[in-house]
């Protein structure tokens, strides 16, 4: 390095003084042995994720015959554990579809039960032919109201840890008009017509129980007190729905002067001053 520098103030015409510091001596740059090259190759791969880090971590071939799977990266952000508004509206998702599983296994275990009794003939069969009609609409109500919730918060949280911009890839998906149909169909299947009809269906195997046992009498005003509940529960249900559509337009309608307001300064101008229009 001192051999260097002389030379090129020589060359100048710049005579240099001897310093009284000692030079410190220039290091010599090795070449790494291939063996070492190889191997920070592999760690570098390793550590990116861009490839197995052992034998074991290949794809056995029994298994090539599955269909193709692929996971998304793993990055550990820590904004993915923030609460964010989609993750507690998903919450209250997560607890309709832990409802709906339990109403699933009660309408299976009473369409069972009606089943044997079925009779055209008889008061009792036709009860029973119509309470598991109405059971069997139930399970499927519950059946689409589980798989489209449960698919939604697989992948809206999959997306919403995907990577930087999972939010708002997450919040895409959630907002897609198909997405969205299928949700309030969902949350209707549920809360507007399995609820109240399973009551219903209920009302018609307690009928058949009961005449199985000679109790008619007392049957009748029992089914009515049942079918009276049903009409209850959808009062309480458009009651909800439509304080909750009357206070959703107000919080909108409030919201509405405030964003226009914002964004009137939030935009950027089309001319500025004396100097044109300034990009900057």
């Amino acid at each position: 390095c001192d051999l260097r520098r002389g030379g090129r103030s020589r060359q100048q015409g710049v005579s240099r003084r001897p310093s009284a510091l000692p030079r410190r001596p220039c290091k010599k740059q090795t070449m790494a042995s291939p063996q070492q090259q190889g191997y920070f190759a592999a760690h570098n791969v390793r550590s990116a994720g861009m490839g197995p880090s052992s034998p074991s971590d290949q794809l056995h071939v029994s298994l090539h015959l599955m269909p193709r799977a692929h996971s998304m990266d793993v990055d550990n952000d820590p904004r993915f554990s923030a609460p964010t508004v989609l993750s507690k509206r998903l919450g209250a998702f997560y607890i309709i579809s832990i409802a709906a599983v339990f109403f699933l296994n009660l309408a299976v275990g009473q369409m069972f039960f009606l089943m044997p009794s079925i009779n055209l003939e008889t008061y009792q069969g036709i009860a029973s032919l119509v309470g598991t009609l109405f059971m069997c609409s139930v399970f499927i109500a519950h059946l689409c109201a589980i798989v489209v919730f449960a698919q939604q918060l697989y992948m809206t949280y999959r997306l919403e840890t995907s990577g930087p911009s999972g939010f708002e890839m997450a919040k895409s998906f959630y907002l897609n008009p198909n997405v969205v149909t299928m949700r309030h169909v969902a949350v209707k299947c549920f809360l507007h017509y399995g609820i109240p009809v399973f009551v219903a269906s209920t009302s018609c195997m307690v009928f058949t129980h009961m005449l199985d046992h000679g109790l008619f009498r007392l049957a009748i005003p029992v089914c009515t007190l049942f079918f009276a509940v049903t009409f209850l529960l959808v009062f309480i249900n458009q009651t909800h729905t439509s304080i909750f559509m009357d206070k959703y337009h107000m919080v909108t309608a409030q919201q509405a002067p405030l964003n226009e307001h914002m964004y009137t300064y939030s935009s950027r101008p089309r001319a500025g001053g004396w100097f044109g229009n300034l990009d900057i």
